[in-house]
């Protein structure tokens, strides 16, 4: 008998075995999904983690300057860790209050800055490069902020989220907050 360390494991675990038999079904190898014939696990997921107004304000306050663009894009425009980490300086225009990112599924999409973003990116003194830090930078900056907030453990796309629910309460209009992250409505509701 497998154990599974949790439910998401063991969901994940019978969506990758069903792809497996659902290709197999379409080049005839087999006459049925077999997973098809299984229980799906019932995952309730928890509400995402995201920082307080204070949290953010004490985050960015605290945040060296080679981390800033990092955290204002994750924070403000809701941008991936890994697009962050990507994204070149070059791909970035302050006069017009836009991005352009590379997105999760390598589709490229332009992403409007708030205002706050663009003048907090407007202060760092370098604009060409890579926008991001080094992995290495970015974990020891991580471990440190996690400890001033008082966190166990860093949630992951903790900024993204906090983006998303800042400005879903701004704009009022899931589908383009959705738009903005490079996700649907579903996704993000």
């Amino acid at each position: 008998m497998v154990r599974y360390s949790s439910h998401y494991t063991r969901q994940t675990w019978l969506n990758r075995l069903s792809a497996l038999f659902a290709f197999a079904l379409r080049r005839g190898y087999i006459t049925a999904n077999p997973c098809d014939r299984l229980d799906r696990v019932t995952v309730d997921k928890k509400p995402p983690q995201i920082l307080s107004p204070a949290q953010s304000q004490q985050l960015l306050a605290q945040c060296p300057t080679v981390m800033r663009p990092y955290v204002v894009l994750g924070m403000f425009a809701g941008i991936r860790p890994d697009e962050i980490e990507r994204l070149d300086w070059a791909e970035s225009d302050l006069e017009a209050g836009t991005a352009f990112v590379d997105g999760k599924t390598r589709q490229r999409r332009i992403v409007k800055l708030e205002p706050v973003a663009v003048r907090e990116l407007r202060k760092h003194p370098l604009r060409t490069g890579s926008v991001a830090p080094s992995s290495a930078t970015i974990a020891r900056w991580r471990a440190k902020a996690r400890a001033a907030l008082g966190l166990a453990q860093w949630p992951q796309d903790l900024l993204r989220h906090t983006a998303a629910s800042y400005l879903l309460a701004l704009h009022q209009d899931s589908g383009k907050v959705a738009t903005m992250l490079g996700n649907s409505s579903g996704v993000l509701l």
